[in-house]
């Protein structure tokens, strides 16, 4: 009733009242303090009528804004209009750099490095050549990858500083060139031709698989040291690169052994890598945050037995008919358990201070345990509130299944493989004894190959490395917004922090209201970036080497 006084135009398509969300939120939250004060019965009164109204809100069809970006008109040569401004190319970065940066970008692009099986060699072998040209020198490190066929090969380059001053004060620059795989059927434009065309939004993109994940930061971080090798800059500061195979399969065949085996090569004050640094729209403003923590991976098979027989006539005690239960249980409730440690804690609180406002405050309402299932069970709405709960549950998600070897046998073997991840505080070993308790003592359950990592957590206040990529945001994008992150998924970082190398997930790219991240086909169809974003994120990293390794730069 609120929401209709307040707002008598938020309608549905069909013409429906729609309690607007704010008015929802307003409401959790009262509740919420209601619950954790008194009177509790009003507070929990004020939250069963909030989520009933949520539930009803849902049901009704939602009248689509306006997009903010105008989709370009099929046959116009003319740029689509924005409801946008562009942010300028910053720090006077010379037009040369960003030509030579997107001519790389391409390039790599090109290389069909999808993995399984990787195949990384040639890729790894044309980056190398390019650093030799200049006269840099380069480690090369190969691992024999059984059954593929191929060696998994990653480079480490250095363009050394003042003798006087210890390796220990390089920046260490990384990235992965091995990508996921690509259905190419499902492509606009063909995944390894690395072709610029507007996309839906009107935004002039390249498209190409690894073009977010992550071969735009191998480019920054090639064409960089390549300039700054050109030009004979003096050093202040060592400056490292690693461009490393297999991360999108665990890091097992590329960083790992090269962090264990050879961390001499990779000596550094801190590690640059991705997962960080692009523009997320949030409540009109403009965030960008860094991270410098990331859950851990648990890759689990689950093996079923049952009795075969003839399909014919059917049973409930062939093995996918035992095994069928276990996987509606994991797809119903995928997150086992709020875990949300002080480091976790301290990011999500950060954070919160940062967007403000009640968006803020609920925002970091999701580090308690009560809280969190008030908030993300009721006041957030659905796409948003399953995004924030992964960030603070471990979870389980079923991904591959396997079971039966001809149409008319019932299966004796079933097999369900499920990627786990793990927040930061959580041991992997004891997680997955949880999850051999939630599915039962009838299935045997055993790790991948490679198939755990452990969360990761870098200390990041005070660390000059990390207050500078806050500070090239900054100037980058005046009025914007930074702050630690913890992400869900996992990167090389994981390798790095072994061997004791603070980690930043900071490949910037600058994104406009309409093509938010997720967008972006990170790890789906049609993987893109946007042109403008490129050019800014490389202006962006080659600032911040400049002020570590040429201007010296300190706290």
């Amino acid at each position: 009733k609120l929401g209709s006084i307040l707002s008598p135009d938020s309608t549905g398509a069909m013409g429906k009242n729609r309690t607007p969300q704010w008015v929802l939120a307003v409401a959790g939250a009262v509740g919420v303090w209601l619950v954790l004060h008194r009177p509790r019965r009003l507070g929990v009164a004020v939250l069963l009528a909030a989520a009933l109204e949520s539930m009803r809100r849902k049901r009704l069809p939602h009248a689509m804004p306006p997009p903010p970006c105008a989709p370009p008109q099929l046959g116009s040569a003319m740029p689509p209009s924005t409801a946008f401004q562009e942010p300028p190319i910053p720090f006077n970065t010379p037009d040369a750099f960003l030509e030579e940066a997107m001519a790389h970008f391409k390039r790599l692009l090109q290389f069909d490095t999808s993995n399984p099986p990787g195949q990384e060699e040639a890729c790894a072998d044309w980056c190398r050549e390019q650093l030799e040209k200049v006269g840099i020198q380069v480690r090369v490190m190969d691992v024999e990858s059984p059954g593929q066929g191929s060696k998994r090969r990653s480079i480490v380059a250095r363009l050394p500083g003042p003798d006087s001053v210890p390796e220990s004060e390089d920046l260490l620059l990384s990235a992965h060139l091995d990508v996921v795989p690509a259905d190419t059927a499902e492509w606009i434009y063909p995944p390894f031709e690395a072709t610029t065309a507007r996309d839906s939004t009107g935004i002039e993109c390249v498209w190409g698989r690894g073009a977010v994940d992550m071969k735009h930061m191998a480019a920054y971080c090639l064409t960089t040291m390549l300039e700054l090798a050109r030009t004979k800059a003096k050093l202040k500061r060592g400056l490292k690169l690693a461009l490393v195979a297999d991360e999108e399969a665990g890091c097992g065949y590329g960083a790992l052994p090269l962090a264990r085996q050879h961390p001499d090569w990779l000596t550094a004050k801190a590690c640059i890598t991705e997962a960080g640094g692009s523009t997320q729209h949030t409540a009109g403003k403009r965030l960008y945050p860094i991270q410098v923590g990331e859950k851990g991976f648990v890759w689990l098979k689950v093996k079923v037995k049952g009795i075969p027989g003839h399909g014919s006539s059917p049973t409930k005690h062939h093995a996918l008919a035992r095994l069928a239960p276990v996987l509606q249980d994991l797809i119903d409730e995928p997150y086992m358990g709020h875990k949300c440690n002080k480091f976790t804690k301290d990011c999500v609180d950060s954070l919160g201070d940062t967007l403000g406002g009640m968006g803020g405050w609920l925002f970091k309402s999701i580090s308690g345990a009560t809280s969190s299932k008030i908030v993300l069970g009721f006041v957030m709405p659905a796409p948003i509130a399953g995004f924030m709960a992964s960030m603070v549950h471990n979870t389980a998600a079923p991904t591959m299944l396997q079971s039966g070897s001809k149409v008319n046998i019932l299966p004796s073997s079933a097999e369900l493989v499920v990627d786990c991840r793990v927040t930061p505080g959580t041991d992997p070993q004891e997680f997955i004894e949880e999850f051999k308790k939630r599915v039962g003592g009838a299935c045997e359950v055993e790790p991948l190959l490679h198939g755990i990592g452990p969360p990761v957590e870098n200390a990041y206040k005070g660390n000059p490395i990390y207050d500078l990529c806050n500070t090239i945001v900054h100037e980058a994008d005046p009025g914007s917004l930074t702050a630690p992150c913890v992400i869900q998924g996992f990167t090389d970082a994981r390798a790095y922090n072994e061997i004791g190398i603070p980690t930043y997930g900071f490949s910037p790219v600058w994104l406009p209201p309409c093509l938010p991240f997720m967008m972006l086909g990170f790890h789906g169809h049609n993987e893109r970036i946007p042109v403008h974003g490129f050019r800014w994120g490389a202006a962006c990293m080659r600032e911040l080497v400049h002020r570590w390794c040429v201007d010296g730069h300190t706290q």
